[in-house]
């Protein structure tokens, strides 16, 4: 079944959809509303409007065509989802997080909705368990880490339930290996404290890995990160594979981001103007 066809069955799942939207609210009734998590995306324009158009311009992003009273239900229009991505109003971005991306039926596969969410419980459990100590990055990452690795463990029956649902067999799994190559002292080669290899086999899909570098960062209570310029130089060696992990500082009276992602490549110019002196 392509993302384009009409899946008459959408309507027909509803309540099977539901038990899923249910988990996914388990994890966004309690930040949304507030300053911190998914709540604090409202008052950061970039990263709210970055978050949504990664979401729409994703390959696993797939409307449903099904009556409803949304505004975009059963619109598959480029146009309107590239309008959308760009243009939708901040205030409304709570709406796009409960009816759009806690809905499996905007994925396809529609077990994608599992990863997903599986990382966006890891950042939320670690960003209210453990920034609140605010230890040293190295620490920090290894909490990270491992709410990563638990989350994706958690959904992983999740995920079996939309395979099946979806294809009437089982096609393909969630699953989680880690590696620790600090022994390796290989973060003067690579500038990074960690890496991320995806490797997917999805159905009637090609097989596709996606590779990417993370240097940690932590970010001060005025909005600042420390940037190692010969880290960024490592990170750029591989274009497209660099970025850093900015950690922010929780505080129930300012907004308070879970981890924000930024391109390595972003502080280019600034490696160049090093290197011209």
């Amino acid at each position: 079944m392509s993302r384009n066809e009409t899946t008459q069955n959408d309507l027909d799942n509803t309540g099977f959809f539901e038990r899923f939207v249910s988990h996914a609210s388990n994890t966004t009734d309690g930040a949304i509303g507030t300053r911190a998590g998914f709540g604090a995306l409202r008052n950061f324009q970039s990263v709210s409007d970055n978050s949504i158009r990664l979401a729409i311009d994703s390959g696993f992003f797939a409307p449903p065509r099904e009556k409803g009273d949304e505004p975009w239900i059963g619109t598959f229009d480029p146009e309107f989802w590239h309008f959308y991505g760009r243009r939708y109003p901040r205030q409304q971005f709570r709406h796009f997080v409960n009816r759009v991306l806690s809905s499996p039926s905007y994925y396809h596969p529609r077990c994608m909705w599992a990863l997903f969410w599986a990382l966006a419980k890891a950042e939320h459990e670690f960003l209210f368990r453990y920034v609140p100590f605010w230890s040293h990055e190295e620490r920090l990452t290894g909490h990270f880490v491992s709410q990563i690795m638990e989350r994706t463990h958690d959904f992983k029956e999740l995920w079996l339930d939309l395979d099946l649902q979806q294809f009437g067999e089982k096609t393909s799994e969630l699953k989680i290996y880690y590696a620790d190559t600090a022994a390796g002292r290989r973060e003067a080669l690579t500038g990074a404290d960690l890496g991320f290899i995806v490797h997917a086999v999805l159905p009637k899909q090609r097989e596709f890995f996606k590779v990417a570098r993370f240097q940690a960062k932590k970010v001060s209570r005025s909005g600042n990160a420390r940037i190692d310029l010969d880290q960024t130089r490592a990170l750029m060696r591989r274009p497209e594979l660099g970025y850093y992990l900015f950690y922010h500082f929780l505080d129930e009276k300012t907004w308070s981001l879970a981890p924000t992602v930024g391109e390595a490549s972003n502080y280019k110019q600034k490696v160049e103007e090093v290197e011209e002196i």
